[in-house]
């Protein structure tokens, strides 16, 4: 949480001023409405208190604004108000549109209440470096805890859990080095992802788990995983395509297609472990910087549940639609959270 905390203050460090206007200060949430809420906020203008519940979305997507806006209802005691370290002027007047404040560490913001209309947008994103980044998001730790998270026994047998093996077993599925390992586990027991009760950890607040996962596999790893582009003969290609080869795997559109036959692929993602020769001669694919074929690295090492029978696994795939920041994707990145996801997110104990 204290993460969260400090992306709050320095956003209120930066909020615009304006006569009769104060922002407060963050408190801890009386109620986890949601069981995401990280802090309320009392706003005064001309002597009337408003009050938010803060949602910090440190890399803030669409996915995660269509959430909130569905949260975004009458019944709500208070409005809702999004923290992040940068909102874009897509996202800004996606929120100012359906009426959700937010502030970033740049400036930008949006306020409406009664006798105030603020909008402030087009500030550029601040970088700051943190004093001590968490390494839980950087590769290794993108890499861990999609195991932890695509675990099939994780919940139903806690025990027999890749989070409860020893941190040996962990680099061994994985492919993470042992030293890291060590750090990531006590990052996530830190910032509370990561609960221990009767010598058995426990992943906890998944749906943040998620949210802070996909920003970081979108953002610091999946720029670092791609090897090639192609141009294929027509979109319908892989639609007579039997095999891609043993180590090849559909993500993105296509195996979101093949998960829900919901989309029409336009794009074509694959996951390679390096061998796709022979798949690039059989769908007379051609070398094209703008093209409809990628080929990606798979990242998770020996992990066997990475892949859900010719496709990675839902988790990834959802990531895959995410990061397209496409519209006619983000409908079926909700099918695959409801499908896939959601038991996975949050478990019925």
């Amino acid at each position: 949480m204290s993460d969260e905390i400090d992306t709050i203050h320095r956003a209120l460090d930066a909020a615009p001023i304006c006569a009769g206007l104060s922002w407060g200060r963050a408190m801890l949430p009386t109620d986890y409405l949601d069981g995401v809420t990280d802090a309320d906020l009392n706003v005064t203008f001309n002597n009337k208190i408003i009050r938010f519940e803060i949602h910090v979305k440190r890399h803030l997507h669409r996915a995660a604004i269509e959430r909130l806006i569905a949260l975004n209802t009458e019944q709500r005691p208070r409005k809702l108000m999004i923290v992040s370290d940068h909102v874009n002027s897509v996202n800004a007047e996606i929120l100012r549109e359906t009426g959700i404040a937010f502030l970033d560490i740049s400036g930008n913001a949006f306020l409406d209440v009664p006798g105030l209309h603020l909008f402030v947008i087009g500030k550029k994103t601040q970088i700051i470096q943190m004093s001590n980044p968490a390494r839980m998001f950087h590769r290794a730790g993108v890499q861990v805890i999609f195991a932890f998270l695509t675990d099939p026994v994780l919940d139903k047998t806690p025990k027999a859990a890749l989070l409860n093996k020893t941190f040996r077993d962990i680099r061994d599925q994985t492919g993470v080095a042992l030293g890291s390992i060590g750090t990531i586990i006590g990052n996530l027991l830190e910032s509370g992802n990561i609960v221990e009760e009767q010598n058995l950890r426990f992943l906890t607040n998944r749906r943040q788990l998620l949210e802070k996962w996909v920003a970081s596999y979108t953002d610091r790893l999946r720029p670092k995983l791609f090897a090639q582009r192609y141009r294929s003969r027509g979109n319908s290609w892989w639609n007579s395509t039997q095999s891609l080869g043993e180590g090849n795997y559909w993500g993105g559109e296509i195996a979101a297609a093949k998960l829900t036959g919901y989309l029409k692929p336009e794009l074509a993602t694959i996951y390679s472990r390096g061998e796709t020769k022979q798949l690039i001669l059989d769908a007379d694919l051609r070398l094209d910087p703008k093209g409809d074929v990628e080929i990606l690295k798979v990242f998770w090492g020996d992990w066997q549940h990475g892949v859900h029978q010719d496709c990675v696994h839902p988790l990834l795939v959802y990531a895959d639609l995410i990061a397209s920041e496409n519209d006619r994707n983000m409908e079926t990145a909700k099918r695959i959270y409801e499908r896939h996801l959601r038991d996975i997110i949050e478990p019925r104990r």
